[in-house]
């Protein structure tokens, strides 16, 4: 059984170690509201590679480890479509049996490719987020913040603790255990709850821990 404690620390390593890392960046707007100007501004798209260095990161450390296998450009049948526009893909499969794959793909920000990551899980497959979910000048919250989504989302698929349930429009979505749940079509946190306990009627997407 592979160690998450360890996984981790190969993620980081790798992560600290890649000649092509951009310099990670704190909140521009820490202490102060965005100016108007920099809404749908894109000064410096390349620094949001970082998002697809740390995405790189893990795909090494699960394949090192020997719990994945990855496939470059595949043909990814969405279930939804959206605008961002995606340069290549890796497509992450587990080894244990009905792991749910996970999906990366590298989109556009502003003219530069490769600047963002769009992260999806399954076949077909869901969009779980997009990395940064803007990018613009204005919507900046520094860098720690995007790389630890890139964490949360690998984690919650690699652990088995994702589950999403859909019914219709509706949609309730747990990343994992500690970062609650998200939901759309649907308001009310004990509702939620109620329905991740005793889905009945509503299509669950889950799978295993792949270190099993």
């Amino acid at each position: 059984m592979v160690d998450m404690a360890r996984l981790l620390k190969r993620v980081e390593h790798t992560y600290l170690a890649a000649p092509d890392r951009p310099a990670p960046w704190s909140d521009p707007h820490r202490n102060r509201e965005p100016d108007d100007d920099e809404y749908s501004r894109v000064t410096d798209a390349q620094k949001w590679r970082i998002v697809g260095v740390r995405a790189d990161a893990w795909i090494d450390a699960l394949v090192s480890a020997g719990v994945a296998t990855v496939e470059a450009d595949p043909t990814i049948d969405w279930t939804t479509p959206f605008g961002a526009a995606i340069s290549r893909t890796d497509l992450v499969r587990p080894h244990v049996f009905g792991g749910l794959p996970l999906v990366v793909a590298r989109t556009r920000l502003g003219t530069l490719d490769d600047a963002g990551v769009m992260i999806g899980v399954g076949e077909p497959t869901v969009v779980l987020a997009p990395i940064p979910d803007c990018g613009c000048d204005a919507c900046d919250s520094g860098s720690q913040n995007e790389v630890e989504l890139v964490d949360e989302h690998f984690t919650g698929v690699v652990t088995g603790q994702f589950r999403q349930l859909t019914k219709g429009r509706a949609a309730i979505t747990r990343v994992s255990e500690a970062s609650g749940t998200s939901s759309r079509g649907l308001r009310g946190h004990h509702k939620r709850v109620r329905i991740l306990e005793k889905p009945k009627g509503w299509t669950e997407l889950s799978g295993p821990s792949w270190l099993a």
